[in-house]
């Protein structure tokens, strides 16, 4: 009696379920097909037989499951939860344009169900269309708030273009902002922002917490260093190289000691970088400008030999400029320290064409970075070695409006003043 086949195919579709559900895959594909023996029809049961085949990774089978479905049941054909089985077999079978037009008529036909978005938002980072990504993450955060993995993936999307954002959705998250990573995330984002203060308090606070982390120690001295807490800023980067951050940490150590006119100091950790890693064209460079600085032609006449071996002419320009640039700053540190009359920085100093190039080049980051207040400050010391007084006055002021607490250039601002040009023309 065909009543009587219903009421079995039911039964057995119950139990092609509940196997289904406890992971017995091939066991529920033997429920399945007895079921659809009694009832071919049976629209449920096409259904978890698509749901078994993409579980087998056969998306090519659900899709024929999917299709059977539609033809018996052509009204319910965009419904939710088939549309979006037919989104995941398309996809999973390599075919994620047509997945990808489903999905967004599904979005657009159901835009408060949470599960479209998601597709969505899956398939278009699939295929690096950030754009839409993002859009369709904002829909799932706004519609899961506790949904942490889209959250942490809209926040990467849009902390290049809009950090503060990023910042939000990171410290809204109602699960896992107290996390050590989401924190890190958190005070790597506010340094961004120019906020440099809130990260170093969240980083102390990680650092009381894991302080064996090399990274940390490293990053802590980066913040130090933007700040203008120099002494700081080397402790945490000489304490990061003890813990096995050496090779990032050490580079950025020498090139602190450059920018404050620690030429012999700085000379000593590159070239123990580039004692390790004789190709390493930036450890080279910056071994050769501490010589220079130091007046130590010969090694920088045998380093020079070296570097040209093993760099192109554009890779040497490039370091040079940068290099060339922190023994500028930290030279006309040096002499200010020093207390060097006019007429002997003249003499001594060969920097002055140095000096009025990376003036320049600050200028230009200046423009394209106007809230990093130590690009600022290291602009105001060129201009102040350079005879230009107002313009370094100017320079050092906008370096203490972005950050008051910015230590050296408080103590730079109080010297403008009364201090004498060193280079002036």
């Amino acid at each position: 009696m065909k009543l009587d086949r219903g009421t079995k195919a039911r039964s057995t579709l119950d139990l092609a379920k509940l196997a289904l559900g406890a992971g017995l895959v091939e066991r529920s594909s033997v429920y399945v097909r007895e079921s659809l023996r009694l009832e071919p029809d049976g629209g449920d049961a096409r259904i978890t037989e698509a749901r078994a085949a993409l579980r087998q990774g056969q998306p090519d089978k659900a899709l024929l499951a999917l299709d059977a479905h539609d033809h018996y049941h052509p009204d319910l054909r965009d419904a939710p939860h088939v549309a979006l089985l037919r989104i995941e077999a398309l996809a999973r079978s390599g075919r994620s344009p047509l997945a990808r037009e489903i999905a967004d008529r599904l979005c657009r036909m159901c835009p408060d169900d949470v599960r479209p978005h998601r597709m969505a938002a899956a398939l278009a980072l699939e295929t690096q269309d950030e754009d839409v990504a993002a859009r369709e993450l904002s829909h799932v955060v706004r519609l899961c708030p506790s949904d942490g993995a889209a959250r942490r993936a809209l926040a990467h999307l849009v902390a290049l273009e809009d950090p503060q954002r990023a910042i939000d959705l990171l410290m809204s998250d109602p699960v896992d902002r107290h996390g050590a990573s989401q924190r890190l995330a958190v005070a790597r984002l506010l340094r961004a922002v120019g906020r440099e203060r809130d990260a170093v308090e969240m980083m102390r606070l990680l650092l009381n917490e894991h302080p064996e982390e090399a990274d940390l120690w490293h990053e802590m001295g980066l913040l130090y260093s933007d700040l203008g807490a120099m002494d700081r800023a080397d402790k945490c980067l000489r304490r990061a190289v003890t813990l096995g951050c050496r090779r990032q940490s050490r580079a950025a150590l020498a090139t602190l000691l450059m920018r404050v006119g620690r030429f012999a100091e700085a000379g000593w950790e590159w070239w123990t970088l580039y004692h390790s890693h004789h190709d390493d064209i930036e450890s080279a460079m910056g071994l050769c400008v501490c010589a220079m600085a130091l007046g130590r032609p010969s090694v920088v006449k045998r380093i020079t030999q070296k570097i040209a071996a093993h760099s192109s002419r554009s890779e040497r320009r490039q370091w040079a400029l940068g290099m060339s640039q922190n023994a500028v700053i930290g030279r006309a540190l040096q002499q200010a320290q020093l207390g060097a009359p006019q007429h002997q920085a003249r003499t001594s100093s060969p920097l002055r064409a140095l000096l009025a190039r990376s003036a320049q080049s600050l200028s230009k980051q200046a423009q394209t970075h106007p809230d990093r207040a130590d690009t600022f400050y290291h602009l105001a010391i060129c201009q102040r070695e350079l005879g230009k007084q107002d313009a370094a006055r100017s320079s050092v002021a906008q370096a203490l409006s972005i950050n008051p607490r910015y230590v050296a250039a408080g103590a730079l601002a109080a010297t403008l003043g009364d201090a004498q040009p060193h280079l002036a023309a």
